[in-house]
């Protein structure tokens, strides 16, 4: 496209966002930005910010659950080494070790466990 124009063709719009050439169609088909036009792609100036791609992994959790919470405080006590040591059920089983018993924001009752190891004498 020429310069001035308030059209911009997938290459053009790919060179704004600094991104590739499929990553544009791709986020025009997902956010049902700009139009076709035959086989081509065509987004006006404004398109733009509605296809910025927003920040890379996973969002923050805000605010932080009461179960997140209670875990954070379990490794601030040192009673597990970090998060994966732990699982949060609904109904703890034979081979869970119970480190706390915590209410959900919705009011479920929920247990933070950790897996027992199996000892030699329990058969598998």
């Amino acid at each position: 496209m020429k310069k001035g124009m308030n059209i911009l063709n997938v290459e053009e719009m790919a060179q704004e966002l600094g991104v590739g050439e499929p990553r544009v169609r791709e986020l025009a088909r997902s956010r049902h930005v700009g139009f076709k036009k035959g086989r081509d792609w065509l987004f006006t100036r404004s398109d733009i910010e509605k296809l910025r791609p927003g920040r890379v992994g996973r969002p923050p959790i805000y605010p932080r659950s009461p179960v997140i919470e209670h875990i954070v405080e379990l490794e601030r006590q040192g009673i597990i080494a970090d998060v994966s040591e732990c699982s949060v059920v609904v109904r703890p089983r034979g081979n869970h070790e119970v480190l706390r018993k915590v209410k959900s924001a919705e009011g479920r009752t929920l247990y933070i466990v950790r897996v027992k190891p199996h000892s030699k004498n329990e058969r598998g």
